[in-house]
């Protein structure tokens, strides 16, 4: 079985002048057994209409086979209202092109999954989150695929509930937040609550992997997931504080 992850940033593999920045994808197999393939087609600055209108889709449909899992999760560009060739209303353009993947995916027998965008860490109090950090997109999402009997997960929720948990210190190490000078890519500092660090993305990918092992609509990875693997949430906080 190969997964095919198509989205943004946040599930990216990242190029060198972008490190110490990493996205979930690129830790996914950790989780996973290793007859498991991976390829990530995720790319950074992508919204569904981008990633439609660049071809890169039809590039990676060239690869699909009969089988195989489609990943999707966008939104975090989707929402750039300023951007016309990433621009998408969570509640028409953002979904038709939502069922362009799914309907591509179905035709090449792949079972599309649709995700919903991680939450970004926009904190009002040291325990509490906005409500929305990526708008109505999530939203969308999970209303899109429930609506059109399309397997999903939401991420949003998870990786909200999580942040919170976490408190506003601790998920900040999550992050790409760095001192100047901390790292040469970037001499002057970062402050960065959208995109991950090495940890934060290992952490993420382990949740995606604890919630295709958990969800009765994806029970054909109940045997692929190495669910010793899995971070306990109590052993994340405890990692964060070292």
């Amino acid at each position: 079985m190969t997964i095919h992850i198509i989205g943004d940033s946040t599930a990216s593999i990242k190029l060198d002048e972008k490190r110490p920045e990493h996205g979930w994808g690129e830790f996914l197999h950790l989780f996973l057994m290793k007859d498991v393939q991976i390829m990530n087609y995720a790319k950074n600055g992508e919204s569904t209409k981008s990633f439609k209108d660049r071809k890169l889709f039809l590039e990676a449909t060239k690869n699909f086979k009969k089988g195989d899992y489609l990943f999707i999760q966008f939104g975090h560009n989707d929402s750039k209202v300023i951007d016309p060739e990433k621009y998408t209303q969570p509640f028409g353009t953002y979904q038709a092109n939502l069922k362009y993947f799914v309907d591509k995916a179905n035709e090449h027998d792949v079972t599309p999954i649709i995700f919903s965008s991680i939450s970004r860490r926009y904190f009002v109090s040291d325990k509490k989150l906005e409500k929305h950090t990526i708008g109505l997109y999530p939203k969308a999402a999970m209303w899109f695929a429930k609506n059109h009997d399309i397997k999903h997960i939401d991420m949003y929720t998870k990786t909200h509930k999580l942040y919170t948990y976490l408190t506003d210190d601790l998920s900040k190490r999550m992050f790409m937040h760095l001192l100047p000078n901390e790292h040469p890519n970037y001499p002057l500092g970062l402050i960065d609550n959208t995109h991950l660090k090495e940890n934060g993305a290992k952490v993420i990918a382990s949740l995606v992997a604890e919630s295709l092992y958990k969800s009765k609509q994806t029970k054909a990875f109940k045997h692929l997931v190495l669910k010793d693997q899995l971070y306990r949430k109590v052993d994340i906080k405890r990692q964060l504080n070292e």
